[in-house]
């Protein structure tokens, strides 16, 4: 895997995974799953941040990780071709990146905007840097 470039004044919080089967690795998009707990991104679930380190499955009790919330930051990409301004929206899966084309009337979470471009055909966990904006996008 790719090393994280610096990043421009990132800002994080602490978050811990109450994920009982997933360690969640670094450079991901995670959001709150359940009751305010951290998981790896699903369609429905609402953005939280990106991991900076990898966040160990089932942590000792009070044991927490660092996640991006506001700057520039590294995320892993799908691989898919991304140009520098592009609305940034997690893959719904594994917490990766990938420009967002919602559909006419469909909504889509942005974590981002590329800071970076990342060539078509790259490999999957090529890393983007992604200034962390946060909202919804509907597709026109």
């Amino acid at each position: 895997m790719a090393t994280a470039p610096f990043t421009q004044n990132p800002k994080y919080t602490s978050a811990t995974n109450n994920n009982a089967t997933t360690t969640l690795p670094a450079n991901r998009v995670v959001g709150w799953a359940g009751a305010g707990l951290v998981d790896l991104l699903s369609v429905a679930a609402k953005i939280a941040g990106v991991t900076k380190h990898g966040m160990p499955v089932a942590p000792a009790l009070g044991s927490t990780n660092d996640l991006g919330i506001d700057g520039v930051v590294p995320i892993e990409s799908t691989g898919a071709a991304i140009a520098v301004g592009d609305k940034l929206t997690p893959d719904g899966t594994l917490g990766r990146v990938l420009t967002a084309a919602p559909a006419t009337g469909v909504n889509a979470e942005i974590v981002g905007v590329a800071e970076t471009a990342v060539a078509g055909g790259s490999p999957a966990g090529t890393l983007v840097m992604a200034r962390l904006r946060r909202f919804t996008m509907q597709g026109a």
